[in-house]
């Protein structure tokens, strides 16, 4: 099995604020409909959010999209 290649930096900052926050996967998946494994791979750098989706989740949370930027 082929190793994937990250395309981005993990969304640390991001997967931080869900730990921090009580946020699940399923929470974020639900609002943007996708699935759990998808968001998974979107924050750990496999795969990337949409920017309609990006905006959906910053402003369902109440937070700056500046933290889907890398440090």
């Amino acid at each position: 099995m082929a190793k994937r290649k990250l395309i981005h930096p993990p969304y640390s900052r991001f997967q931080g604020y869900m730990k921090e926050n009580g946020i699940k996967l399923q929470d974020v998946a639900n609002l943007i409909g996708r699935t759990v494994p998808r968001v998974s791979s979107n924050n750990n750098g496999y795969n990337d959010y949409y920017l309609d989706e990006v905006i959906k989740i910053c402003d369902h949370f109440g937070i700056e999209e500046e933290i889907f930027r890398p440090k």
